[in-house]
């Protein structure tokens, strides 16, 4: 009995089956985080708000001084320490890993800090200034002036009265030469005197 053509060769009789080729692997692109923290410096009783994304990553923790939480890839939480905190965003896959950390800082207290008082100055007597000492003026004296010729005070000469002596009586002859004698001597004592006064003057 005749077979047909399905029967002589069943399906996939004699035939080779293809190959599986492997499937090529693509290197996935590094772990990316975006991690934000605003603001960075709070004073007590205020808070601050923590952002992040993340991406190319299989699972995610948040750490919190040491504390840590599985947190979505994509979250935002507000935090408000009274102390200062860091926070840690960890990111991991079989082939990678990534961290990334921002600090919240808390101002202290303005009530906590005193203002320290200013400290008193003394005032610095002022000295007293020094009386100027008087620099002596040396004026010049004028001197008087000087002629080239000196000048003497010309001698006056008041005439001499003759006394004629009345004729006494019992007199002689000799009385009236001495009075002629003793009147020159008056005159030349006088001319004498003159000159050399005029040679004191001239020489000083």
């Amino acid at each position: 009995m005749a077979r047909t053509q399905e029967e002589r060769y069943p399906a996939g009789a004699g035939q080779q089956l293809p190959l599986s080729l492997p499937v090529p692997i693509t290197a996935r692109p590094p772990i990316n985080i975006d991690f934000l923290l605003s603001p960075q410096t709070i004073a007590p009783g205020e808070c601050a708000q923590l952002q992040w994304t993340i991406t190319y990553a299989d699972s995610a923790f948040l750490s919190i001084d040491g504390r840590e939480e599985n947190v979505p890839f994509i979250s935002a939480r507000e935090v408000c320490p009274t102390t200062d905190t860091t926070y840690t965003l960890s990111a991991y896959r079989p082939d990678a890993e990534l961290e990334e950390s921002r600090i919240l800082t808390v101002r202290a207290s303005d009530a906590a800090t005193p203002t320290p008082s200013p400290s008193p100055v003394a005032n610095p007597t002022p000295a007293s200034p020094a009386s100027p000492t008087p620099t002596p003026s040396y004026a010049d004296t004028p001197l008087p002036p000087h002629s080239a010729t000196p000048t003497h005070p010309r001698a006056t000469f008041q005439p001499i009265q003759r006394l004629t002596p009345e004729p006494a009586s019992g007199g002689s002859a000799s009385s009236s030469g001495i009075f002629y004698v003793g009147g020159f001597v008056a005159i030349l004592v006088i001319l004498v005197g003159a000159g050399i006064w005029a040679l004191r003057r001239q020489s000083g």
